[in-house]
């Protein structure tokens, strides 16, 4: 096995016995300040000749590669397949850099993505709505574009990924609490499999 193989398991074993998470992913519950966010695979049928297969074997390989990762939920769409990260988790508050630790996350899902050289991502980035609507689009468009430039620097090819930031206009939940803030705060990779 080689050195980067032995260093990417030993990082998902250990992810996954300091989390304690199982499949499903769920956050430790409404308590913990966390997210609830749960794995989920919500049914849908592809078109095309062999793209339902390649769908579905995309989503095993994410679901195997990311069951250590914590917070993320994977969704089935009819066509494509969408894994949300809370912004949490990838960045500081209102920073763009990302976090140190959110490099061995973009890692793992870079290597599930680059086993199909047919994966096109769109790389969704959302905000909560604390400050003004201008603020937020401009950081989720800095934010996905940095998303989008670590998936490079591990080795996606660039003219498979697109960078679309939606500030504020795509909310999920109620801003009104801090767990409605932190679940509105997310970025979504959009993976099409052709």
């Amino acid at each position: 096995m080689m050195r980067s193989e032995v260093l990417l398991l030993f990082l998902a074993l250990t992810a996954f016995v300091l989390c304690g998470c199982t499949a499903p992913l769920q956050a430790k519950g409404p308590d913990s300040g966390a997210p609830a966010m749960a794995l989920r695979a919500s049914g849908g049928v592809t078109t095309g000749t062999g793209s339902t297969a390649n769908i579905d074997r995309m989503q095993q390989d994410i679901e195997k590669a990311t069951a250590s990762l914590q917070g993320m939920v994977l969704e089935h769409q009819e066509n494509s397949l969408l894994l949300t990260i809370p912004a949490d988790e990838l960045f500081e508050p209102e920073a763009t850099a990302l976090k140190p630790a959110s490099d061995a996350q973009i890692g793992i899902i870079a290597e599930v993505l680059k086993t199909s050289v047919h994966a096109r991502v769109t790389v969704h980035c959302h905000t909560d709505s604390t400050g003004s609507e201008q603020v937020n689009l401009t950081l989720s468009e800095e934010r996905a574009q940095i998303v989008k430039e670590a998936l490079v620097r591990k080795g996606l090819d660039s003219s498979r990924i697109t960078a679309l930031g939606h500030g504020e206009s795509e909310q999920v939940t109620s801003n009104a609490t801090e767990n409605g803030r932190q679940i509105n705060r997310r970025i979504s990779l959009e993976i099409n499999v052709l």
